[in-house]
């Protein structure tokens, strides 16, 4: 990644998964980092370029809770806090912003492939406090000519550390001699962490890219099966493939009141973004394959490839 000279980013969510590695890539790369969290009285009274803000609410409530709670919650954690934030980089005179959202603003995948220009049709709390924060960002832009944005409405990230769905899945292929999702071909997107510091490092740099909703991610699409196959790279016996088909998972995970995992997990979820990849100037660091074995080095013991 190419340095930038001392620009002083504001970054918010700083101490989750993404924000842990991104902070020391940013800072790595140049910039003067100070971080951001909700529990803070106030940011630092010193001058900012940009504010990147990660900080969201992204699990699910409990289950006893409240539909009206539930929502409440995310439009409080992910929709009022941004808003507090642009009022303060419309105070400071901060006329940059880079806003995570999430592929979830537009819906769950049943509509995709998903272009920015997608219109958004959010199904559940989460992607509807995210859509309407991405509202609140463009319309903080119009308020002057010189406020510039970026919406990054990411697939799945993964990078060391990553837990939940992609670290089982890691686990469970270095454990298995076979692998059973060798049927699964469905498209989903997926980010690395390098591939995602090195698309802000480019923005930071450059003028041409902002005012925009990008699609980032590693590139296209790969299905359960590819992903599952890179995970198993590197081990001390060769991965068997074992094609079960994706109406046994399905109906095995109906049984155990699980429907929701196996959506995510077989379904379709895929982002595209022309603009991105063919003019913006910007490529991806890393292909998923690539970024896996830099994720997740200790899966690679030899440059054999996995049986097919």
């Amino acid at each position: 990644m190419s340095s930038v000279k001392k620009i002083k980013i504001l970054l918010t969510g700083s101490n989750g998964f993404v924000g842990t590695h991104l902070g020391r890539l940013l800072v790595e790369s140049g910039f003067e980092v100070t971080a951001f969290d909700r529990n803070s009285p106030t940011p630092p009274d010193r001058e900012f370029d940009a504010i990147i803000h990660l900080a969201a609410r992204v699990h699910q409530m409990q289950e006893s809770d409240s539909p009206e709670a539930v929502e409440r919650a995310y439009q409080e954690s992910n929709v009022q806090l941004t808003e507090k934030l642009l009022e303060l980089a419309q105070s400071r005179g901060i006329r940059r912003f880079i806003f995570f959202s999430s592929i979830k603003a537009l819906g769950e995948g049943d509509q995709g492939p998903y272009y920015p220009e997608h219109i958004p049709t959010p199904q559940d709390p989460y992607g509807r406090s995210k859509h309407q924060a991405e509202l609140a960002v463009v319309n903080w832009a119009k308020r002057s000519q010189n406020n510039q944005y970026l919406i990054l409405r990411c697939p799945l990230l993964y990078g060391p550390g990553v837990k939940a769905n992609f670290r089982s899945l890691l686990n469970l292929s270095r454990k298995l001699p076979m692998r059973p999702f060798a049927a699964i071909q469905n498209r989903r997107s997926y980010l690395s962490l390098n591939n995602l510091a090195s698309l802000i490092v480019y923005s930071l740099g450059t003028d041409s890219i902002w005012n925009r909703i990008l699609h980032p991610s590693d590139g296209p699409a790969v299905s359960l099966s590819e992903l599952t196959r890179s995970l198993a790279e590197g081990r001390p016996s060769p991965s068997i493939p074992f094609p079960v088909p994706a109406w046994i998972y399905q109906a095995l995970f109906s049984i155990l009141g699980k429907s929701e995992v196996a959506r995510r997990l077989l379904g379709d979820l895929e982002t595209r973004d022309p603009y991105l990849f063919e003019k913006s100037g910007w490529k991806p660091v890393e292909t998923t394959a690539e970024g896996i074995r830099h994720a997740f080095p200790e899966t690679i013991s030899s440059p054999r490839q996995v049986q097919t």
